[in-house]
């Protein structure tokens, strides 16, 4: 039903403004948590059109009423310990033609930010933020009894008035803010700047910052790739660990003093991270991520950034996480100790405490020619300056990527995503594997994931074995399995099968008023979850299946044992059209005593399934020759029965951005465990080396 005719433009700018602030009403709910997420879900498709737009203040445009949904799933209840609040102003109608309104209003944001103490200097970590937006947007509506759809908006920056209501309290904000930043240039020179440094046997004194220089990062979540944030969570990593000075200033946000200011100095729309050096009431643009990663790489970073200051008391940084999983927990002590410390007076004396395991001396050091492993980037390599002690490094054009130790080299590799070639060559070769013989029409099509790192690898080889994981293996071990796998069918074939995303029936209704399977020459038929069975790959040794675990897990806790070698990589991943997830990471340690691998596949399809797939090889150095084991787990959930697994059902707990933190890790160790296809896996198994008579074929 239309609007009746014989409103006048009050009557009408009231009931819009009805509508623009029960619209953001509900936003006030959703980043407070006070509603549930589904309700507030619901209550936003009812008002939100399918084709909804969005242009925010920084030029980021959206399209596409889930595409937003999918946006801010991760900032629900952001806010539900701080202050958040949204006042609307000024609503006018400026258009109307029958049932269709063009609106503008000021939409302001009170928000309460937390911040780092580290990273803030004296400013108070929960000082209150505002920040103003004009907004025009396109409204419809047919049914008086439903609200009005909102089908565009457009935002602009408010950076100069406020409200007269809130002008003292802005004001207010604005001050405090220019205090605390003029008080943290000129803090006494020998502040302490703390960072996350690993407790170490011997505790360590952090470097002393000497110069008033203070590092400003400007960022932004909203009109970032995922290339940037990552960009951007290195850079605050890297500097907390250099216990460089910085604050992060946040770029979708202008209630920051320096803001304004920092966009002015480097204007590059969409160009984020940006590094600004700021001495005393001065500020100066510095340069991006390439320029801080070449610095960084290079050793100079303190220095090209201005900063002096004096080394710290040497240390060693190769203990252990002695509390929670000894695995898991291990891995993240290693992954977030990512430094290089200088020796101890002492390390002769330690070294001869710990039950070292030496390389023996006639092992040759690696040289280019020797090893396929090319040059590595990878970002979270832990490498100990006790290494040469029990192993030789294995260097590639100036880079340490691997050790020898034991009879075995064992390196790893990190690189960009693969080109378009890559993709065009692999992609055809693995669409013919998926074929099925039985049906060989319609042809089947497969996509593969949109970050694959095809350099990105992790190897291990010595005495007659080869053991690694890389992505063209592991994406062939998937596409493969389609061949078992009829035509639109769901039946799973090693663990690779079609499942449907919630939103799939509604596509699938709409799909058939346009064509039908059966008259099309291809169909795009495939595991859009890439959920491999893939547990590595061995050539020149055969899997024995053990009836339990053979792995000695002492070997890994040991505090008195140094990781001489760490990292950590990503093969693939994709975030499945915004319905999830799909990641496929490597973690590799290395020990005077033992190698360890972690592969772990994780899955997660949004309100359908979880899924968790590790594998587990263990080369334990000591006997003759070493022996290595390996333990596979598999793990998997409906969504629909989490709860009474008493799992959360909510979206945002299963999030994984790339941190295994231990709350995550506690609820992938809390799914159901499934059995691995018995036919090609086994759950516990030896590596039976090859006869001098030949070797066996690979293995997956």
């Amino acid at each position: 039903m239309s609007i009746p005719k014989n409103l006048d433009k009050t009557e009408l700018e009231g009931l819009c403004a009805e509508q623009v602030e029960d619209l953001h009403g509900l936003f006030v709910q959703w980043f407070r948590g006070t509603r549930a997420l589904e309700e507030l879900q619901e209550e936003l498709r009812l008002r939100l059109s399918d084709s909804f737009s969005h242009v925010a203040p920084n030029g980021q445009f959206l399209s596409g009423r889930q595409i937003l949904l999918g946006h801010l799933e991760d900032k629900y209840g952001c806010y539900h310990d701080r202050v958040f609040e949204i006042d609307i102003y000024n609503v006018q109608l400026i258009w109307s033609d029958g049932d269709k309104f063009l609106v503008t209003y000021e939409e302001w944001q009170s928000w309460q930010q937390e911040m780092d103490d580290s990273a803030s200097g004296d400013m108070d970590a929960n000082q209150t933020q505002q920040f103003g937006r004009l907004s025009t947007c396109l409204l419809y509506r047919q049914d008086k009894t439903k609200p009005f759809s909102w089908i565009h908006v457009h935002e602009t920056w408010l950076e100069d008035e406020v409200p007269a209501a809130d002008a003292k309290r802005a004001s207010e904000t604005r001050a405090k803010g220019e205090e605390a930043r003029l008080a943290n240039a000129n803090a006494d020179e020998d502040t302490v700047m703390t960072g996350p440094v690993q407790q170490e046997v011997a505790n360590p004194v952090p470097v002393q910052i000497k110069s008033p220089v203070k590092v400003l990062v400007l960022t932004s979540l909203e009109s970032t790739t995922k290339e940037q944030v990552s960009y951007q969570e290195q850079i605050a990593a890297v500097l907390r660990k250099e216990n460089i000075p910085f604050e992060e200033v946040n770029a979708d946000a202008p209630g920051h003093p320096a803001r304004n200011e920092l966009m002015a100095l480097s204007y590059r729309q969409r160009d984020y991270p940006r590094i600004f050096v700021s001495v005393g009431n001065t500020n100066s643009y510095w340069g991006g991520w390439e320029l801080f990663d070449m610095s960084h790489q290079d050793g100079t970073l303190a220095k090209d950034l201005g900063i002096d200051t004096v080394s710290p008391r040497q240390t060693n940084g190769d203990s252990h996480d002695e509390d929670g999983d000894p695995e898991e927990d291990a891995f993240m002590q290693a992954s977030q100790g990512i430094l290089v410390f200088e020796e101890e007076n002492e390390e002769a004396d330690y070294a001869k405490k710990a039950p070292a395991v030496e390389a023996p001396s006639e092992l040759p050091v690696a040289s280019n020619d020797q090893t396929s492993i090319p040059n590595d980037i990878s970002k979270k390599r832990h490498v100990s300056t006790r290494l040469e002690q029990y192993a030789k490094p294995i260097m590639w054009e100036g880079a340490l990527v691997g050790v020898t130790i034991a009879g075995f080299y064992i390196g790893t590799s990190q690189g960009p995503i693969a080109n378009e070639a890559w993709y065009k060559e692999n992609g055809e070769s693995m669409e013919e594997m998926a074929q099925s013989p039985s049906t060989p029409k319609p042809l089947r099509r497969i996509c593969l994931p949109e970050m694959v790192f095809n350099v990105a690898h992790v190897a291990l080889e010595g005495n007659g074995v080869w053991l690694s994981w890389d992505a063209t293996a592991a994406l062939n071990s998937w596409a493969q399995c389609h061949s078992m796998i009829p035509h639109m069918s769901r039946l799973p074939y090693q663990g690779v099968n079609v499942i449907k995303s919630s939103d799939a029936k509604k596509w699938e209704s709409r799909r058939k008023h346009i064509t039908t399977n059966e008259h099309s020459s291809s169909v795009f038929h495939y595991d859009w979850t890439f959920s491999t069975p893939y547990c590595g790959t061995v050539e020149g040794g055969e899997w024995v299946e053990l009836d339990e675990s053979g792995m000695r897990m002492e070997l890994l806790t040991d505090q008195s044992i140094p990781i001489l070698f760490f990292d950590d990589i990503v093969i693939y991943e994709d975030d499945l059209h915004d319905n999830g997830q799909a990641q496929y990471s490597v973690k590799l340690r290395v020990m005077p005593t033992c190698a360890y691998v972690l592969a772990r596949l994780f899955v997660r399809v949004d309100n359908v399934v979880l899924r968790c797939r590790e594998t587990r090889l263990l080369i334990d150095f000591f006997g003759m020759k070493p022996q290595i084991y390996r333990d596979v787990s598999w793990r998997e959930c409906a969504w629909e029965n989490l709860a009474e697994h008493g799992l959360p059902t909510e979206v945002r707990p299963w999030h994984h951005n790339g941190r295994d933190t231990a709350e995550w890790q506690q609820l992938v160790r809390s799914l159901p465990e499934i059995d691995p296809p018995k036919d090609i896996i086994y759950k516990h198994a030896v590596l039976e080396y090859p006869s001098k008579s030949g070797d066996t074929q690979p293995e997956a």
